[in-house]
């Protein structure tokens, strides 16, 4: 099946691959478990308003995927972080503002590698 649906739940997967009724018979659930790490190298210094600094760090996420079924490993991979000094950084009153953020996941890259496993190989 090759959706046109490119919609985003959460900012991070398609709409069209979100948990609910189905029409059709499901044979295999997909489980994805995401485990993100802060590598700690500083790629940027960032300024905010005040002149906060915030040093940008590198960051990496790995994936597992697993048929809920069977609890069977399917594929596991990582991808890095890709972003760089995000426009805004949020606290609240009262709070120091961070010393470190990580950088976002490139979640097109983490899509692009899930694609075959939720909607099938093109054929």
């Amino acid at each position: 099946m090759i959706a046109t649906d490119d919609s985003l739940v959460d900012g991070h997967l398609p709409s069209h691959w979100k948990a609910g009724p189905r029409t059709d018979r499901l044979t295999s659930a997909p489980v994805l478990c995401a485990y993100e790490q802060d590598t700690g190298e500083t790629v940027d210094n960032c300024r905010y308003v005040g002149g906060v600094p915030v040093m940008l760090t590198t960051s990496r996420a790995t994936y597992l995927l697993y048929e809920a079924k069977t609890s069977e490993p399917v594929t596991r991979f990582t991808v890095d972080g890709d972003s760089g000094c995000p426009p805004e950084i949020r606290y609240y009153e009262g709070e120091k503002p961070p010393v470190t953020i990580a950088q976002d996941i490139d979640y097109a890259e983490v899509n692009a590698k899930l694609r075959p496993y939720v909607e099938g190989r093109a054929r």
